[in-house]
């Protein structure tokens, strides 16, 4: 039982550590119902695609030392490499299941991620007819 409540700390810990590294814009982003992906970018920007609004560009941007401490802690949290041998990573944040995607040198020019979060309503085929993004079958 010790043992199961030292590795609840040590999550616990890995997520408050997480969440720290995150700059406020990634923070309000993530807790924001409409957001969809949050995306920083080689060269340090940092981009949030929002539902009904599409990309919007931060003002804020992430130094590479920033962006490889979120990775690196991403990836320790779930056992991978993330280093030029092993560039890619996919894992979930801890704590709350988002899509963390990693790309690295050599693979990139400067360590990168992007963050997906879950979509909150599914879409069924007829949405997408009725965003245009489909036509209806012809019969």
């Amino acid at each position: 039982m010790a043992i199961a409540g030292h590795a609840q700390e040590t999550d616990s810990r890995r997520t408050a550590m997480l969440r720290t590294a995150f700059c406020p814009v990634i923070r309000n982003a993530l807790d924001a119902a409409d957001t969809i992906e949050i995306m920083a970018n080689p060269d340090g920007s940092v981009w949030i695609e929002k539902a009904g609004i599409g990309v919007v560009v931060s003002e804020h941007r992430l130094d590479a030392s920033d962006r490889e401490r979120i990775i690196r802690l991403v990836a320790s949290g779930v056992g991978e490499a993330a280093n030029r041998a092993s560039p890619i990573v996919s894992a979930e944040l801890p704590g709350s299941g988002e899509r963390f995607e990693v790309l690295l040198p050599p693979v990139s020019t400067a360590p990168c991620f992007s963050i997906r979060k879950p979509a909150t309503t599914p879409f069924e085929l007829g949405d997408y007819v009725d965003q245009g993004a489909l036509s209806s079958a012809r019969r």
